[in-house]
């Protein structure tokens, strides 16, 4: 706005160039804002092109970086909450999966049991969740001093919920469960920080880029 004021001025000066002075001194006057002016939005230019512009796309990278470490986690997430969703008879468009689905699925499963897709057992899938998460929590964390408070926190979240959830998988894994009950919450709550980390990703975080959809995991 400031910058547009002074283009007008300096138009103004050009246009009254040839108009008889109404004031003594007000040519001088006009004179000196007339070069405040010019001054000012050679500045305004400048910032623009050497710091504002490369700025911007120094942002635009950054967050195309980080937006793709986050699918990453978006994609574990529903790499988990796929075979839950098949097991609650639920559909996995509407990610996550209820808690009540995700309990009614834990109940029918046996620990043992492999996950479609997957040679391992239960157990076996969330460890390499661990792993896979892990990698991408890693990558993400260099670039934390120039990221927002908003997605800081999300990401805090989502990496103390799937604290708690690697924990309880640990100390399950131990015995001989029936059923994977015991995990119902804390894969409830780690699925909703990632589905909270998505909704941000798809908002404010590299919007141009397609989110990763509910089939886009890793099975």
């Amino acid at each position: 706005m400031v910058a547009a004021g002074c283009l007008v001025l300096a138009v103004a000066r050009l246009a009254l160039t040839s108009v008889p002075e109404p004031l003594p001194w007000l040519s001088e006057a006009g004179e000196l804002i007339y070069d405040l002016s010019l001054a000012f939005l050679t500045g305004w230019i400048f910032h623009l092109l050497v710091i504002v512009a490369p700025e911007a796309d120094r942002r635009a990278r950054l967050d195309s970086i980080v937006a793709g470490r986050i699918d990453f986690l978006i994609r574990a997430g529903f790499t988990l909450a796929k075979p839950l969703a098949r097991a609650a008879n639920v559909d996995l468009e509407n990610f996550p999966p209820p808690p009540e689905a995700i309990d009614r699925a834990c109940a029918r499963i046996r620990p043992s049991d492999s996950p479609r897709g997957w040679a391992g057992d239960w157990h076996g899938l969330i460890r390499h969740l661990e792993r896979i998460t892990d990698v991408q929590r890693l990558a993400i964390k260099p670039f934390y001093a120039r990221l927002g408070e908003d997605i800081l926190k999300l990401l805090d979240a989502e990496e103390l919920e799937f604290t708690h959830l690697r924990r309880v998988n640990a100390s399950s894994s131990r015995f001989d469960l029936e059923d994977l009950s015991a995990l119902a919450e804390w894969i409830s709550r780690w699925l909703e920080t990632v589905d909270a980390l998505r909704t941000y990703r798809a908002e404010h975080l590299a919007p141009g880029v397609d989110v990763p959809r509910a089939g886009d995991d890793d099975s």
